[in-house]
């Protein structure tokens, strides 16, 4: 992280190890977050969720880019959002002027690297073998993030073991996956990148962009859960979709007003 923070070069094992933490992150985040809120909210955790069970559980990605400006050297956000934590799976970072968010679900790489993906056929689940034809970017959204840095690693170690997993050669043969980021639009082996060479953001701006990307990642993350659930009271998708939708217009609206110049308070809007 400091090598990243001060602009250095950062190979990908160091990538991968970085993303082993940020799992880590999110994972706790979400605990110390329903602490915070006085246990209003009861999570039905199972072992998976806790931080030493999360790390490489899933596929995961992770945008980085910097802001002009900061404040505190150290910031967290929207780890209070309720639907944050309902589907602790998308989450930002400040790290002085370091920014990353992270993003992390089941199947979230399945298009982007042609891997088994599960959907619903008929009112049935079914597992739909990868092609291992890879996809332009995730395969089925576009990053608002559009010029951060973003790097991904398919995480297939249960599928692999349940036998659900064809070979990949995105996959290593324990199931984990190779570090890859995104360049032109197409997924290259990470081999090392220069951190000094980061994109740089107005900071309200990147703070404004980064929401909107963790909200959009959390309504496709409430989605896919709660299709895949086959539960209606899971995950909390119905109850938490309105106001991430609407939060999600207020950015939109925000970006637009950032773009053309004018700064309203947050106060004008909320």
């Amino acid at each position: 992280m400091k090598s990243m923070v001060d602009g250095a070069r950062v190979t990908g094992e160091e990538l991968d190890r970085v993303l082993d933490w940020l799992d880590k992150v999110r994972a706790s985040a979400a605990h110390m977050a329903t602490a915070f809120s006085g246990h209003g909210l009861v999570l039905q955790y199972d072992d998976r969720a806790f931080p030493n069970w999360r790390i490489g559980l899933y596929d995961r990605a992770a945008f980085f880019f910097r802001v002009d400006k900061y404040q505190d050297a150290l910031d967290l956000w929207e780890c209070m959002d309720p639907g944050f934590l309902t589907t602790p799976g998308a989450l930002a970072i400040r790290i002085k002027d370091l920014v990353i968010v992270t993003v992390s679900n089941n199947f979230l790489l399945s298009q982007a690297f042609g891997l088994m993906n599960r959907i619903e056929v008929g009112g049935m689940l079914t597992n739909i073998p990868g092609k291992d034809e890879w996809a332009a970017g995730f395969g089925f959204r576009r990053t608002r993030l559009d010029k951060a840095l973003v790097v991904a690693q398919p995480m297939r170690r249960l599928h692999l073991r349940e036998g659900l997993q064809n070979p990949s050669r995105s996959l290593k043969e324990n199931g984990d996956g190779n570090v890859y980021h995104l360049e032109k639009g197409h997924w290259c082996r990470t081999k090392s990148i220069d951190f000094a060479a980061l994109h740089t953001l107005p900071d309200e701006l990147g703070y404004t962009l980064s929401c909107l990307e963790m909200i959009e990642w959390l309504l496709w993350q409430k989605h896919n859960d709660y299709v895949l659930s086959g539960r209606p009271e899971g995950f909390y998708a119905k109850q938490s979709a309105p106001s991430l939708n609407a939060a999600k217009q207020l950015f939109i609206d925000r970006i637009g007003r950032l773009k053309s110049g004018d700064k309203p308070s947050w106060d004008d809007q909320l």
